[in-house]
């Protein structure tokens, strides 16, 4: 494994009770090649520094998802504590690409630290005033849903998520591909939306979605702000749905079909294998848990009323639309219980 060492400079003054910080940097994937120099920002409680690594640019770094370049940071005892490093890969006239990470810095201890840098992502320039929240229980660096205010033009703000870690927010150079249009990175949607996967058994698909904290936001008729989106371990930010047609299967891109959800939206999904009768819990498919069973395409699960929906009580039915319906031979379409709107129904 290649090691590039630095002792980059003491922060808090010299102590015979030094502590050090090793940081491992890594992309999130891929590589970055090009790249002159590494700018670190360091901040705790007491102190704030920005260091660079080489102090002259010389010969070209490389970095990947595998082999880290290795970096020490010395610390005085003063300086303990929560303290956030902040890493910039920079070319000799851009930024490659930007990640952050925290740890505890105890005195006369060494931490390790995995700081991944994201390509294509810069620093924020500023940090939002009252800042963004997830169920108003964490500050962001931007905002998924207006980025402008701390990214700029030109940029957008994606969600870092981890397992059982705290949601986090960077800044990314922005696309030009709208919400629902297929992506294969951040860096590829407008701004305000992200590139997430949908996924399910046989099913992979990663499309462009709209951040949104109201149906106003989403900015596009039958385009409501009902789509979840889980992120680590606090809370959850909201998605616009796509609008489409179940009963004619527009308005997905390929891999994906369109199903009804509650209140009569629509949104795309991965299909599930259900056929018609096909007993369910969900419309979409599912990604291998125990009891779960979604519908294909055209189809909707069918809960009784009063049934519980998770116990496997439903059945795949074709949908159809109230005004104009095309059920199969021998069925009728009915409104789904509880419909208000009327719009769509289901085949029986």
């Amino acid at each position: 494994m290649r090691r590039l060492l630095l002792l980059l400079p003491l922060l808090g003054g010299a102590c015979a009770d030094d502590s050090f910080a090793v940081l491992r940097v890594l992309t999130s994937s891929g590589t970055l090649d090009g790249i002159s120099q590494l700018r670190v920002f360091v901040s705790n409680a007491s102190d704030e520094k920005v260091l660079l690594y080489p102090r002259q640019a010389s010969q070209p770094l490389h970095l990947d998802n595998e082999r880290p370049v290795t970096l020490s940071v010395q610390f005085g005892a003063s300086s303990s504590g929560e303290t956030t490093f902040e890493i910039e890969a920079l070319s000799p006239d851009m930024v490659l690409g930007y990640g952050e990470a925290s740890i505890v810095i105890e005195e006369d201890s060494v931490s390790n630290l995995t700081v991944r840098i994201f390509p294509g992502t810069v620093r924020p320039e500023r940090r939002l005033d009252a800042g963004a929240s997830i169920d108003g229980q964490a500050q962001l660096a931007c905002d998924p849903v207006v980025p402008s205010a701390a990214c700029g033009a030109g940029q957008t703000c994606g969600i870092v998520c981890a397992l059982e870690q705290p949601a986090s927010a960077m800044c990314y150079l922005a696309g030009a591909k709208q919400p629902g249009e297929l992506c294969t990175s951040n860096r590829d949607c407008a701004p305000g939306s992200q590139c997430l996967t949908f996924t399910a058994t046989g099913c992979s698909v990663m499309t462009c979605l709209k951040f949104c904290g109201d149906d106003q936001a989403c900015g596009e008729p039958d385009s409501y702000c009902n789509v979840p989106i889980r992120c680590g371990s606090t809370g959850r930010f909201s998605a616009c749905s796509r609008p489409c047609d179940p009963t004619l299967g527009s308005g997905c891109v390929p891999g994906l079909s369109c199903f009804v959800y509650d209140g009569e939206t629509t949104d795309c999904g991965c299909p599930g294998q259900g056929g018609v009768g096909a007993g369910c819990t969900q419309n979409s498919g599912c990604n291998g848990q125990s009891g779960c069973a979604g519908c294909s395409a055209g189809l909707s699960c069918v809960i009784p009323p009063g049934a519980d929906a998770g116990a496997g009580t439903g059945t795949c039915r074709p949908v159809c639309k109230i005004a104009a319906p095309a059920c199969p031979s021998g069925t009728s379409c009915h409104p789904f219980d509880n419909s208000s709107r009327r719009l769509y129904g289901f085949c029986q």
